[in-house]
């Protein structure tokens, strides 16, 4: 069965979304993760993995089983290693698929054939190992969705068939299109990201410019490069380049003005900053990325480098990319040692081709009258060939009235959080980097945010 045929019956973008927690242990099986991670994308669905954490750290535990319990269906992929223990002498996958069966999370469980050829490094060489594997085997054979697969192709398809039978018998709440929502949560009008709305300053800004862009409403795909269409259409005598730099201008202005000043109190990631930082690091040991030191690394939308500092720290030096001059004045002074690079994300052109070992954008590709699919076509170009490259988007707010802790995104133009929509902009971003050949593409939950990552091939 080719990929056309696999995926031909996949489910339409407008209908319901589902949340699938995919659990492995990790180095054996990376190929089989992303067959299946891949498999779920191009369902339409969202896999999470959370590579990232530790099932044995009670933090990260509280994190991993938080996000099991918000899961629709959990999948387990079982090879011939048990994987690393907690404390406790349990795999951190037992531990996890436990957990899932516990909260009656659907679980549908793929186990490799015993008689498969397998490395040396595939399996475990203890006997206590290997005799933990065999119990936790035949815990997981007792479950009655169950299926036993020799090689990548052959999972993605049984994968594929399991998933849409179970969506069938088993339907979960999952997520919907916003419209389809009757009951949100919203953010107060003193919260950061509710009381700075961008595109009414750029709205603003223009028409001082006797630019008059009052009827074309905002939406969440509506991109820069869209907006200056629409001016020009509008404003046939005016020229092309005087727009097009006029809108670039005041969308800069308008970050400028929201973010250069942005402070931890305006922060998520800064609730547990620690925990946050050590995500990031594990999130570098995933990709391999050991020594920074001798990188050329770049981040783009590095705004005022406020959590720079919590990865870039003692580094000699790299790149920062933003379109504020203030904000990049203020990364200035936190690293002195960074290039600064003030240029769309979506248009790099003070960045070489294929410079950069490492391309980093946190929380910019969910920005207003963002184009992902161009700013994915320069990442491309500055990354160098087997490079890598991480995009994250925010999942999670903090409204000050109550310290409550709301998921999702804003919806444009609104105070109303979208639960869906951290997870429909991670799949485009993830499709895009697909359409790239991106190779190893990833989408993992993390504390606060989503990160898409993966690798250019060659």
């Amino acid at each position: 069965m080719n990929n056309e045929d696999l995926f031909k019956d996949a489910l339409p973008m407008d209908e319901k979304k589902y949340q699938i927690f995919v659990s492995s242990t990790y180095t054996d099986l990376i190929g089989a993760r992303e067959a299946v991670a891949t498999t779920i994308l191009r369902l339409y669905h969202v896999p999470i993995g959370m590579e990232m954490f530790s099932a044995g750290d009670d933090k990260q535990w509280k994190i991993i089983s938080e996000t099991i319990s918000a899961s629709d269906y959990y999948i387990v992929i079982i090879g011939h290693r048990y994987g690393s223990e907690t404390p406790e002498g349990i795999s951190f996958t037992e531990k996890e698929y436990d957990y899932a069966k516990e909260k009656n999370i659907p679980v549908l469980a793929f186990i490799r054939q015993r008689d498969v050829a397998t490395k040396p490094e595939e399996r475990d060489d203890t006997s206590d190992k290997n005799k933990k594997l065999d119990a936790f085997i035949a815990k997981v054979s007792d479950n009655q969705m169950c299926d036993y697969w020799k090689s990548s192709e052959e999972l993605t398809t049984k994968v594929s068939v399991a998933l849409h039978k179970v969506f069938k018998k088993i339907p979960r709440i999952g997520w919907v299109r916003a419209e389809n929502v009757t009951i949100m949560e919203e953010l107060g009008k003193e919260d950061f990201f509710a009381k700075h709305n961008i595109y009414e300053t750029v709205r603003d800004i223009l028409w001082k410019e006797s630019i008059d862009i009052t009827s074309k409403k905002n939406t969440l795909d509506f991109t820069i490069s869209e907006l200056e269409s629409f001016c020009h259409v509008y404003y046939p005598d005016k020229p092309v380049e005087d727009i097009k730099t006029k809108v670039r201008k005041a969308r800069a202005a308008a970050f400028e003005g929201k973010y250069a000043n942005r402070t931890k109190e305006d922060d998520e990631r800064f609730i547990d900053i620690n925990s946050w930082r050590s995500e990031f690091k594990n999130l570098f040991s995933i990709l391999n990325i050991n020594n920074l030191h001798n990188l050329k690394i770049i981040n783009v939308g590095i705004g005022n480098g406020l959590e720079g500092e919590e990865i870039f720290e003692n580094m000699p030096q790299f790149t920062g990319v933003d379109i504020s001059n203030k904000a990049l004045t203020y990364a200035k002074q936190r690293f002195p040692n960074i290039n600064k690079i003030m240029n769309d994300a979506e248009d790099l052109n003070d960045v070489d081709n294929s410079s950069q070992d490492v391309y980093i954008s946190l929380r910019t590709f969910q920005s207003t009258l963002f184009d992902i699919k161009a700013a994915l076509n320069q990442a491309f170009r500055v990354i160098k060939p087997n490079g890598k490259i991480i995009v994250s988007i925010s999942h999670t707010f903090k409204r000050k009235e109550d310290n409550k802790l709301i998921k999702g995104l804003l919806i444009p133009g609104s105070n109303k959080v979208d639960p869906g929509l951290p997870y429909s902009l991670s799949v485009k971003v993830w499709k895009e980097l697909n359409a790239l050949k991106f190779s190893n593409i990833r989408i993992n939950q993390g504390m606060v945010e989503n990160y898409i990552y993966g690798q250019k091939t060659k």
